[in-house]
């Protein structure tokens, strides 16, 4: 049923509405809208298949995705410089790049693990230490400087395939190499000999001779490379002693070199070694072929140079008149025996006649005295140096062997100008780096240490009363710093360490490299030992009781249970029984 209604402008057909159709099943297609949404719509299921051009998100899933994806993301907008990671990998790729980098890197790699195979070839140029040592390395047997005694004598000039010569040292010295004087040419083959002793008879004796190497030169220039030097690296080195004669045999094969007649008795020297002229030999089908020249007055002298180096001194034969700087440090001390010899030992000077044996024994009214238990100023150092050059070991055996030889190195440098009144009692050492050293500290010591020392020294007073006691004090103060001064000061405290270290072997060897570097010393600290008693009994020892104030430890801290002011209170407390002997001179 219609009903009229009121219109502006009625329609030309009337509006049906229809509800909105709700789909079941949704179109295969987009509609196309004339005015799409201001505002996409949210799907709760994602399309089936992606869409022709990335969407792109303001804001990324919270999840990634659980495979990755078949081919590179293409950016639209790509970065303008590469990526940098803030955490580099810990561990490096297991194969190489199959490129190398476009560009080298702005610093080399730091490897944490070196490789363990060294490169098969060397490289171009040195590495660079990105840690350089904070001091040079030292070695433990530095390069020696070569010495010469150069042969060139007046007499007439002859060509020669074989010189035999004699070289007597007048000190110790190691025989490098020669450099031998020549003609010039092609072919020469130098072989090199050497016995001990002189030539004698044996020029021709190949037997009697050790070959020390040999070197080969196509051709010489008789201006260029004349004397040639034969390479110390192809010839065994001979060490030589004072007084010691070396005979050396320089033959040539193929070519001929330069040697001058002398009469005999010639010899050329200087202040380490001298050349006596000796034979000319011509190897011809065998180095020591039986020609020889130079049997009778004339000789043959060697031309050319004698190439050595200063060698260490052995050891006397006999001891020295005065005593050593350093003391010898033996290896195998010797070992008291157990039961005496078979037969007595026999004197190098006995006695002209055998003295009949006295009736009775000798008693002497004035027994030996100990100088230094009288009146005794005794003086102590407060003493310090900077080691440098060394590691200290972790063996604490080896860490005391090297502290008690530098203490006694310390302590012999420290007696050199010392008369028979004076002596140097001790070298304490009190601490390295500031630690306490007791003996038994394993703390690992840095490569340069401060070591704190005291030195004691004891000198017999010229009165009785000591009067002069700060006077003598100072003077003996003076005597021995300045001497310890001037021997850090010209390396000689240093010589006398690495001389120790070597001479006491395996357990000294963190020395062999050290460098006394500096030294200072303190105040002087005076104490008159003798007027002041400090009787103690010397158990150990046998001297009964004694003020020489080498009393134990215990005692120095406990002095009121110990310690009497008189050797009279002393003996009567503790040797009672034997007083007489105790007292000695001084009994009653």
């Amino acid at each position: 049923e219609y009903s009229l209604a009121d219109t502006i402008m009625p329609s030309t057909e009337p509006t049906t509405s229809v509800p909105p159709t709700i789909s079941i099943v949704p179109s295969l297609g987009p509609t196309s809208s004339m005015s799409p949404s201001s505002s996409p719509s949210i799907s709760s299921m994602p399309s089936g298949s992606p869409s022709s051009t990335p969407s792109i998100s303001s804001e990324p899933s919270s999840v990634p995705s659980v495979s990755p994806s078949s081919q590179p993301s293409v950016s639209a907008m790509p970065s303008l410089e590469p990526s940098e990671s803030s955490m580099p990998t810990s561990t490096p790729s297991k194969s190489p790049s199959s490129k190398p980098s476009a560009a080298p890197s702005d610093a080399p790699s730091v490897s944490s693990k070196p490789s363990s195979v060294p490169t098969t070839v060397p490289s171009a140029a040195p590495s660079v230490s990105f840690e350089p040592s904070a001091s040079p390395t030292m070695s433990l047997m530095p390069t020696q400087s070569r010495e010469f005694l150069e042969s060139s004598t007046a007499g007439d000039r002859s060509g020669s395939f074989g010189v035999l010569f004699e070289v007597t040292a007048k000190r110790s010295i190691l025989i490098q190499t020669f450099a031998v004087k020549h003609f010039g040419g092609n072919g020469f083959n130098f072989h090199v000999f050497t016995k001990s002793g002189s030539i004698g008879s044996s020029y021709s004796d190949a037997s009697a001779w050790t070959k020390l190497g040999q070197a080969s030169y196509g051709t010489l220039s008789s201006t260029l490379n004349n004397p040639v030097t034969l390479p110390s690296q192809n010839l065994s080195p001979v060490m030589l002693n004072a007084g010691e004669t070396q005979s050396f045999y320089i033959a040539c094969v193929g070519n001929y070199f330069r040697v001058h007649e002398e009469s005999a008795g010639t010899v050329v020297e200087n202040s380490d070694a001298s050349i006596a002229a000796g034979l000319n030999k011509y190897p011809y089908d065998t180095l020591f072929h039986s020609s020889t020249q130079g049997l009778g007055s004339t000789k043959y002298m060697f031309q050319g140079k004698l190439i050595y180096s200063y060698g260490v001194e052995p050891p006397s034969a006999s001891p020295s008149d005065i005593p050593s700087v350093v003391p010898s440090i033996s290896t195998e001390p010797t070992f008291i025996s157990k039961a005496p010899s078979d037969v007595p030992s026999l004197s190098v000077k006995p006695t002209g006649a055998p003295i009949d044996p006295t009736a009775q024994p000798t008693i002497s009214t004035a027994p030996t005295v100990d100088p230094y238990k009288e009146a005794t100023i005794q003086i102590s150092i407060p003493s310090q140096l900077v080691l440098s050059g060394f590691q200290m070991p972790t063996s604490q055996v080896k860490i005391n062997t090297v502290l008690t030889l530098l203490a006694d190195t310390i302590k012999a440098r420290a007696s050199v100008k010392l008369n028979s009144n004076q002596r140097v009692k001790s070298v304490k050492i009190l601490s390295i780096n500031g630690v306490p050293f007791n003996g038994s500290s394993s703390r690992r010591l840095q490569d340069s240490a401060l070591i704190e020392y005291e030195i004691i020294l004891e000198e017999i007073c010229s009165t009785s009363k000591c009067d002069d006691s700060q006077a003598v004090a100072n003077a003996l103060y003076q005597s021995v710093t300045q001497e310890m001064r001037a021997s850090i000061d010209d390396g000689s405290l240093t010589t006398a360490i690495v001389q120790s270290a070597q001479a006491s072997g395996a357990d000294a060897d963190a020395l062999l490299s050290a460098a006394v570097e500096s030294g200072d010393f303190g105040e002087v600290v005076t104490t008159i030992i003798g007027l002041l008693g400090d009787f103690y009994p010397d158990w150990s020892g046998g001297g009964y009781c004694l003020n020489d104030g080498n009393e134990p430890d215990y005692m120095k801290l406990n002095p009121s249970l110990w310690v009497y002011s008189t050797r009279s209170s002393c003996c009567t407390r503790y040797y009672s029984y034997a007083y007489n002997d105790c007292m000695g001179s001084d009994a009653v």
